[in-house]
């Protein structure tokens, strides 16, 4: 399996242009796939520095409908006419806003009837592959991310917080199944809860954000108290399972993550590329 990231916010190699988004690419003996697509364009020219041909992608994947994970879907189009783009059923252009560092919108803005053809609308669950799938998280036995309060849906004059319904999870792999959070609104603890109850797998890698977020004047997330929990029950729950995180995992919590997972979580960039066996 091949993992490249084309779109993230760091990374230690000044040749690529990061942004607040995320984009990866995955190439495997059976597709390609492209799980988000980050925040703009910058996924396409970071994908020809490091030699990735999106024009070759079967398969794109959405985890959930907010703009840095949907807003370079128009320009992969450009590079790409083939790929199909599965995506949670009312996903794409609801009206989703963040009060985080201030009031704005952080909805998609896809023309749908332009590409009809290139979507795959999914409810609860799919098949996307013989070695991939997508679902929805039902259940929720650990806490959800604190930074989800920021979040809402609706009209501007009538909001209500938002539930994540449009948020899927995907699991690439048979044997050895990778497992993509995205920003994991669910919580990561719930997430791989969820695998292992719905498909009867045991995750091998984890790659995503695990929305992780740091704290802002006035708003306060998970301490470190919470965030040392968090990193007990996963080095604990799945001692066998490799993790990559970044996006938004906040800078403590790659830093407290890091130093209490026994060398099983590395902090992913853009550029940063990795050939898994």
């Amino acid at each position: 399996m091949k993992i490249v990231v084309l779109s993230d916010n760091r990374s230690g190699n000044p040749d690529y242009t990061t942004e607040h988004g995320l984009a990866v690419y995955i190439e495997t003996e059976v597709a390609r796939y492209l799980l988000d697509t980050g925040a703009s364009g910058v996924l396409v020219q970071n994908a020809v520095l490091a030699g990735v041909d999106l024009s070759t992608v079967d398969w794109v994947i959405l985890s959930h409908g907010h703009s840095d994970h949907t807003g370079g879907l128009e320009a992969f189009f450009r590079v790409n006419t083939r790929a199909k783009v599965v995506v949670a059923r009312g996903a794409l252009n609801q009206h989703l806003y963040s009060k985080r560092n201030g009031f704005r919108e952080i909805g998609s803005h896809v023309d749908l009837n332009k590409h009809k053809d290139r979507f795959v609308f999914v409810d609860d669950y799919a098949t996307v592959t013989a070695e991939a799938r997508v679902f929805k998280v039902q259940e929720f036995r650990y806490n959800q991310p604190l930074g989800n309060e920021t979040l809402y849906k609706g009209e501007a004059e009538h909001l209500e917080p938002d539930d994540f319904s449009h948020e899927l999870v995907a699991v690439i792999g048979n044997e050895k199944p990778l497992v993509f959070t995205g920003c994991a609104h669910k919580g990561v603890l719930n997430i791989l809860h969820a695998v292992q109850q719905q498909l009867q797998l045991r995750p091998w890698v984890v790659l995503g954000g695990f929305h992780l977020v740091e704290n802002t004047v006035g708003q306060a997330f998970e301490n470190e108290e919470d965030m040392l929990d968090i990193a007990v029950q996963l080095r604990e729950l799945y001692p066998d399972t490799r993790f990559f995180t970044g996006h938004c995992t906040g800078d403590t919590a790659c830093r407290l993550l890091t130093a209490n997972m026994n060398g099983k979580l590395q902090i992913f960039g853009t550029g940063n590329n990795y050939l898994l066996t």
